[in-house]
């Protein structure tokens, strides 16, 4: 009796087993399926053209289709341990594709999921300077490339030109610091370009309308109604690091795009999130333009100063008497070079006006000509004024004495910081 029981309870747990195992007549294998299409299927009838289809349907916290761990414990010295390796053998025709490892986590709709990963992949704490989370390795003596990233779709495939350990079609950013030890030159061959023309003398001298600023980069949380990471929509130009990172406390040198935007529009674009965005690699041939057309003037300038300083029969010479004092003629004006000059904080310009003279005034041009600054002379004979240099940019300046409306001399000086 107890032997019927027994065997009766056998066939009874052989007949559930056998009820979630569906073997079909071509050899096809089927787990928790009823009619397998590939030769392993589970959970679903899988495609013909898979030889292994699993399905999980679960959706729960941490849900897996498929682990595989792989015992490192104990390791000897130079050995090599694969959790899943994948190998592919072809020999394809032009245009075909071959696929060793194929990861998708794309779908047509767009749910509000908070991340999509095809690939994920964590590595460290291995030997020090060997930790790699992706390694790509290019073999071979064909072009291509170990990495490549695209934002086309997936069936624009880049032609790469070249071997590289990474190739990237479409934008790159990058948040920290780029680290690099050769960077090739940006295509500037003269057959790339057309409509070539040279920068006008207006463009040139809108330079001087820049200004240069220092800064510290706001943390997105300061910045209200601005995107952060966790949003369906690609529009985050600001890297979510800690708001203590050296990112957001250490002072930056740049320009403020909006300023630059009422000078040279074309520098500065607007980006997705509506914040502005400025070229600043296209400022440097305008920089390079407006050095040479100031070396120019100062050409002119210093050519001008020559023939002053040598035409001395338009200007009275002045003599030194044996206690020093200044002998000059009592009805002619005189102008002095400033002292000191270079000056970095203040500087002593000297004059002589005869007391016959009706107005007098001290004119301080820069090297464009414009106007800088002017000072009324009231007092007669020897005098001076004096120019703080806190007051001015470092540079070349002119200034000139004119006298009942007539220019008596006009001398440079230099102010350095």
């Amino acid at each position: 009796m107890k032997t019927i029981l027994s065997c009766a309870v056998l066939l009874l747990i052989i007949q559930n087993n056998f009820c979630q195992i569906k073997v079909r007549s071509d050899g096809n294998v089927g787990i928790a399926t009823s009619d397998p299409a590939a030769k392993f299927c589970v959970g679903t009838d899988g495609a013909s053209y898979s030889k292994s289809f699993i399905y999980n349907s679960s959706i729960t916290d941490l849900s897996r289709t498929l682990q595989v761990n792989q015992k490192t414990e104990n390791m000897s010295a130079g050995q090599q341990l694969f959790g899943i390796v994948s190998y592919v053998d072809y020999g394809g025709a032009t245009g075909s594709k071959v696929y060793g490892i194929f990861s998708s986590a794309y779908r047509g709709s767009t749910p509000n999921l908070a991340y999509t990963l095809g690939v994920y992949a964590t590595a460290g704490n291995g030997y020090n300077g060997r930790n790699y989370g992706v390694f790509g390795h290019i073999q071979g003596t064909r072009n291509g490339a170990g990495i490549v990233g695209t934002n086309t779709a997936v069936g624009d495939m880049p032609t790469i030109d070249r071997i590289y350990a990474g190739y990237f079609k479409g934008k790159m950013k990058v948040t920290d610091t780029l680290f690099y030890y050769e960077l090739s030159k940006l295509p500037s061959d003269r057959e790339l370009k057309k409509d070539i023309r040279n920068l006008d003398q207006n463009y040139i001298s809108k330079i001087l309308q820049l200004q240069g600023v220092k800064y510290k980069l706001r943390h997105p949380s300061e910045i209200s109604g601005y995107q952060s990471g966790e949003s369906d929509t690609a529009n985050t130009d600001l890297p979510n690091e800690d708001i203590n990172s050296v990112r957001y406390t250490s002072d930056h040198l740049g320009f403020i795009a909006q300023d630059v935007q009422k000078i040279y529009p074309e520098l500065v674009c607007e980006h997705p999130n509506g914040k502005l965005g400025l070229n600043t690699i296209d400022l440097i041939p305008i920089l390079v333009e407006a050095i040479k057309e100031q070396q120019l003037l100062i050409e002119d300038i210093q050519l001008r100063l020559n023939e002053l300083e040598s035409d001395s029969g338009n200007l009275k010479s002045e003599t030194v008497t044996k206690n020093g004092d200044l002998n000059l003629e009592s009805n002619s004006s005189y102008l002095f070079q400033n002292d000191p000059n270079p000056f970095n904080i203040d500087t002593k310009i000297r004059y002589r006006i005869p007391k016959e003279a009706s107005d007098a005034a001290i004119y301080l041009y820069d090297l464009q000509g414009k106007q800088i600054l002017s000072f009324a002379i009231t007092d007669r004979d020897l005098s001076y004024v004096i120019i703080n240099g806190y007051d001015l940019n470092p540079g070349i300046y002119l200034y000139a004495l004119i006298v009942n409306g007539r220019e008596i001399d006009t001398k440079s000086m230099i102010l350095t910081k």
